[in-house]
């Protein structure tokens, strides 16, 4: 139970049966932390989604310095009117095994909290066929033409729309808006630029590169 109070603190959630989903092994380096410990990743956290690009790192560690925390916001998208990030947490602590986590976490007014979103209804067999007609879509599909996908065994569905070509030293890129939708019609949305890699693959720029 202290563990899910930790977390709790550290994500400001709003329930703790929310917390009861995520799964922590008895010697979880969550254990391990003190209330001073979450309250300071908890900041950390806010910080790093509040200000960082998708895709940068920020690193915490405790004043002993033998538990360390990597913070990386991987993917901003909106939901429900919502800004929100899907959130890596790696954690390294002296002599145990490091731990990965990923959250989706959405700003509240009461600050950044999990959230059930439809990201997490796709399958691997859902992102599999996307990756391919997000692929198929940016290298052939028209500039303001919607193009669409839909699992029927899932009823999970994707909408991509290319808006415009980039310019970019010695790549070819382009902008386009991506809306994922799960069966129950809840839509995460979100803008990207994606260039074409040395394989010829479309893969997505990130700020700062």
């Amino acid at each position: 139970m202290r563990k899910r109070l930790l977390i709790a603190a550290l994500l400001t959630l709003p329930a703790l049966t929310q917390a009861a989903n995520v799964r922590f092994l008895g010697n979880s380096i969550f254990a391990q932390l003190s209330d001073k410990d979450a309250a300071a990743i908890k900041a950390s956290v806010a910080q790093a989604l509040d200000e960082e690009p998708d895709q940068s790192r920020t690193v915490w560690h405790n004043e002993k310095g033998d538990i360390r925390i990597a913070i990386t916001p991987k993917l901003s998208y909106e939901l429900d009117g919502q800004t929100c990030r899907r959130t890596e947490l790696r954690m390294a602590g002296d002599h145990r095994a490091n731990e990965r986590y990923v959250f989706e976490l959405c700003k509240t007014e009461q600050g950044w909290a999990f959230s059930p979103s439809p990201l997490n209804s796709y399958s691997d067999k859902d992102r599999e066929i996307f990756s391919a007609h997000l692929q198929d879509t940016l290298e052939s599909g028209v500039d303001g033409v919607p193009a669409t996908w839909i699992n029927p065994q899932t009823g999970n569905s994707a909408v991509v729309v290319p808006l415009r070509t980039v310019p970019a030293a010695g790549k070819q890129c382009r902008e386009a808006a991506v809306s994922l939708i799960d069966s129950r019609k809840r839509t995460v949305d979100g803008r990207y630029t994606f260039c074409r890699s040395d394989d010829g693959a479309w893969e997505r720029a990130i700020s700062g590169q």
